[in-house]
């Protein structure tokens, strides 16, 4: 559930010109405050709206551009993360999941 914010970050990341979430969650990872991050996922949940799809990825995968999909999604195999991730729905990693960054960054909405 999200909470009332008055502190002001999300109106200042607003601001600026984004062309896409992938960008928002570059973003994001310069100016949010860490202990906010758990409501990332939910809130591009709420924005996007309901039409979600589950996206499957088939063997290993290593991301190491920022990663952002609206709905569930399925790895079939082990999946490295070495830069911003972000899920709003469930995630299943069928192998091994690996934070491959100097700074941990990935969440998904449902836990």
């Amino acid at each position: 559930m999200l909470e009332a914010d008055d502190s002001g970050w999300l109106a200042g990341l607003v601001e600026c010109d984004l062309d896409s979430y992938q960008e928002f969650v570059t973003q994001l990872r310069v100016t949010l405050d860490p202990d906010l991050l758990g409501y990332v996922p939910e809130m591009c949940a709420k924005a996007l709206g309901g039409t979600v799809m589950t996206r499957t990825l088939i063997s290993d995968q290593q991301v190491d551009i920022r990663f952002f999909h609206h709905g569930d999604l399925v790895v079939k195999g082990d999946l490295g993360v070495g830069a911003p991730f972000v899920v709003t729905g469930s995630m299943t990693v069928d192998g091994v999941m690996g934070d491959c960054a100097p700074t941990r960054w990935w969440r998904s909405a449902a836990r």
